[in-house]
């Protein structure tokens, strides 16, 4: 795990540029830094070290025959078997690393070679004869890569914080970008808030070549995921398969020369991947969970359980508001470099400087709720397929009704259903009325809210872009489920949840493992049909069943338990963001208009309810405002 950075041109960078970009990334690679000043490129790396701790791990690295050079950030869990078959075919290599393979694998199978590597990685390959520049990301973008193009260069980085740091990169706003941060609470890829950056999206290669005076590039995509949907699939088998896939997956990634540990929040999904991991092991695992003092939050006494059922030492890390202190919050918010508005963040940063106390390598369970039906989302779409049969003249009067009942009901942690009911009065596709049940702010509240000229539509991103293969007899229920299966795949997942679980762990210099976006066991999720999915009962219907194998009663049985943080709690955190929004608006907050700032500032300074807003989507909404405010224009 590590950072990288570099640039392909036809005038090379300065040392002191590139001092500066390192600096930036010292945190995500605190052991070492490495500099290749070569024919048309530099290439950057900070080292965070974990497989072969040796000087033969260090990069950048070069191919035996010294025309390919390599950066690699992440894992590369088959490495063993690719290392294998390069040497059946002539290939030399001088340590053990995984990212030793990468020029070779360039050498053996040309600019395709990603297609073979199975893991979590952002990657730059030069190929100094033919002054090729190759950067590439992983299935999921469990990695980020960030990069900006030129009529004669090429500037990447695995944060815009370090990328903003070579001078020629645009410092301009992304009208675009931050119009849909505000309706999402993040940018969605490859949108970046500042023009002429973009993130290098899922799956996807860019490829520069540099011949003569001018520079040309491309982007394309090497890996497309397609949902295709086994409706005979049987619930007792599919558990029996999940099982098997998850265990492969959990042993892959427990490979490791430094301390391995495990995120154990209570709930089933990592409590599946804490269970295989221990079984593998041949000595207590190192689990760690969060405490908080507010009971809506917490689950310490399913994570406790858990660890005592499992045999593995366990560590609890009690949140307060010493925890989450306006300079750590603010910290981290930047460390982002960009809007993002997930408040999950403030909390997962502080139990990752935990377990960087006592392990380097985490694993986690994010990604389970995608492939395997965990969300809110899958139970609700059920009420989509009546509510689309009732004419559009009678269906908005009687979500009308509908949703002022919901507003006056006590507010939870989440925005329901039926807080967004009137919303989808006028929705007419699939597409738009996921929009609205997956969005925090949308139709008229964004329209008041937005005040920076023409964009797009935010719906136009839920249109599906994946190949759905769906027996005929489908139904539009499970033609709803595959939608959404896709759209928090291919929204949410890269642009929101594996964002806050690489800038949690890395701020604090830990690699964070996710073995459910294994690329077996992920596939395997996307075949389920919609009832091994989600019922009236329950979510994640194949993973449960296997919790029951596995885990404790109480554990396999609880619902779904968002990873949230009260931030109305920690005090100086609260006081110091209503201080910072209650001036006049600056940077990229002249976007939203002032009146609903103040509006929402207002509710949540004076713990007032916000008018059909819950409490959970009312702190959304500040920690979107502070993130506004924090980043540079």
């Amino acid at each position: 795990m590590c950072g990288i950075a570099g640039h392909l041109g036809t005038r090379p960078i300065d040392g002191d540029t590139s001092h500066a970009v390192l600096d930036t990334l010292k945190h995500r690679g605190p052991d070492s830094h490495g500099v290749a000043n070569l024919q048309g490129a530099t290439l950057l790396h900070a080292r965070l070290a974990i497989l072969d701790l040796s000087e033969t791990g260090r990069q950048p690295l070069a191919s035996s025959k010294g025309r390919v050079w390599a950066v690699v950030n992440g894992e590369i869990y088959n490495h063993h078997e690719l290392r294998m078959k390069l040497i059946d075919a002539g290939y030399r290599f001088r340590g053990s690393s995984d990212a030793e393979v990468v020029p070779a694998l360039y050498h053996h199978f040309g600019r395709d070679f990603m297609r073979h590597i199975r893991g979590m990685f952002a990657l730059a390959v030069f190929d100094e004869e033919r002054k090729r520049l190759l950067l590439g990301r992983d299935r999921f973008g469990i990695k980020p890569l960030f990069y900006s193009t030129g009529t004669t260069d090429v500037f990447f980085a695995s944060e815009l914080n370090a990328l903003r740091r070579f001078p020629s990169v645009s410092r301009g706003t992304d009208a675009q970008a931050v119009h849909d941060f505000l309706a999402l609470g993040f940018v969605p890829p490859p949108l970046t808030v500042f023009t002429g950056v973009r993130a290098l999206e899922p799956g996807t290669t860019l490829e520069a070549d540099l011949g003569g005076s001018r520079l040309t590039f491309c982007v394309r995509r090497y890996h497309q995921w397609a949902i295709e949907i086994d409706s005979d699939l049987q619930l007792a088998d599919a558990a029996d398969t999940a099982e098997r896939l998850l265990d492969q997956a959990v042993a892959r990634q427990l490979e490791s020369d430094v301390p391995l540990g495990a995120l154990l929040s209570g709930g089933i999904d990592s409590s599946l991947i804490a269970a295989a991991a221990q079984t593998s092991s041949p000595s207590p695992l190192d689990t760690f969970n969060v405490r908080f003092d507010e009971p809506g939050y917490d689950e310490t006494r399913a994570a406790v359980a858990v660890a005592e059922h499992l045999g593995t030492r366990h560590h609890t890390l009690d949140f307060d508001s010493a925890l989450l202190t306006w300079g750590d919050a603010t910290k981290t918010l930047q460390a982002v470099g960009q809007p993002y508005g997930d408040k999950s963040l403030l909390a997962a940063t502080p139990i990752c400087k935990l377990m960087r106390s006592l392990v380097t390598v985490g694993l986690s369970g994010d990604g389970g709720d995608e492939a395997f039906g965990g969300y809110d989302t899958f139970n609700n779409i059920r009420y989509l397929r009546p509510l689309s049969t009732i004419p559009t003249s009678l269906r908005r009067p009687l979500l009308y009704v509908l949703s002022t009942a919901a507003r006056s009901a006590p507010r939870g942690r989440r925005p329901s259903v039926a807080t967004r009911l009137s919303e989808l009065g006028t929705a007419q596709d699939p597409s738009t009325m996921l929009s609205s049940l997956l969005t925090w702010i949308c139709g008229d509240e964004l329209g008041r809210m937005w005040t920076g000229g023409p964009v797009e539509p935010v719906a136009r991103l839920f249109q599906p872009e994946w190949k759905h293969d769906l027996p005929r007899r489908a139904t539009h229920l499970e033609r709803l489920s595959a939608l959404a299966t896709e759209v928090t795949v291919r929204l949410r997942l890269a642009g929101d949840y594996l964002v806050k679980v690489d800038t949690a762990s890395m701020v604090n210099g830990l690699e964070m493992r996710v073995p459910f976006l294994d690329e077996d066991l992920f596939a395997f999720g996307m075949r389920l049909p919609h009832r091994l999915k989600a019922n009236a009962a329950q979510r994640k219907v194949v993973l449960r069943t296997l919790g029951r194998r596995r885990l404790p009663p109480s554990v396999a049985e609880l619902p779904k338990h968002g990873f949230g943080t009260p931030i109305r709690r920690a005090e100086e955190f609260a006081t110091m963001a209503i201080d910072a929004l209650s001036g006049p608006s600056t940077g990229l907050l002249d976007a939203v208009d002032c009146a609903h700032r103040k509006a929402i500032v207002n509710a949540f300074s004076q713990a007032k309810p916000l008018h059909g807003v819950s409490q959970e989507g009312l702190e959304t909404r500040l920690m979107m405002l502070l993130s506004l405010a924090l980043t540079p224009a």
